[in-house]
């Protein structure tokens, strides 16, 4: 009796570890980690980058991309692109001319990934003076 029940133990063993065998592996679910999550950007503006890297991605590759959460703040952040070689997004701030701080935020995508984002705060500017045009000149009136 001994000899059978240690038998049939060992054939359920063998037939969990070839259930187990048979399962893929469980697989991450691909995500983005970007090295900045705020970029203090001067006045002055500039070129600038935010490196990422892609964990687990998805068996296609999927492209990453960027994109301006707001779509006004494309008229001071421009040349907003993904560089897959670098692993940067690249972009460009234009100077500030507003007495305001500025910010942007920028959400960075893959396929199959919770979206990440960063945050570019432009410092305030300065404004351009202001001009007058005088029109119908004359000896008694401007």
């Amino acid at each position: 009796m001994k000899n059978k029940s240690f038998f049939a133990s060992v054939a359920g063993l063998a037939v969990l570890f070839l259930v187990n065998a048979c399962q893929k592996p469980a697989m991450e679910e691909p995500s983005i980690m970007l090295s900045l999550s705020s970029v203090p950007v001067t006045a002055e503006g500039g070129d600038f980058d935010v490196a990422f890297k892609v964990s687990n991605p998805p068996a296609d590759n999927g492209a990453v991309t960027a994109e301006l959460a707001d779509p006004n703040a494309a008229e001071w952040v421009t040349g907003l692109t993904v560089n897959e070689e670098k692993s940067t997004v690249e972009f460009h701030v234009e100077p500030s001319k507003t007495p305001e701080q500025r910010t942007a935020e920028v959400t960075v995508s893959c396929a199959g990934a919770e979206d990440a984002s960063f945050t570019i705060v432009q410092e305030p500017g300065v404004p351009d003076p202001f001009t007058f045009t005088l029109k119908d000149k004359s000896f008694k009136s401007v």
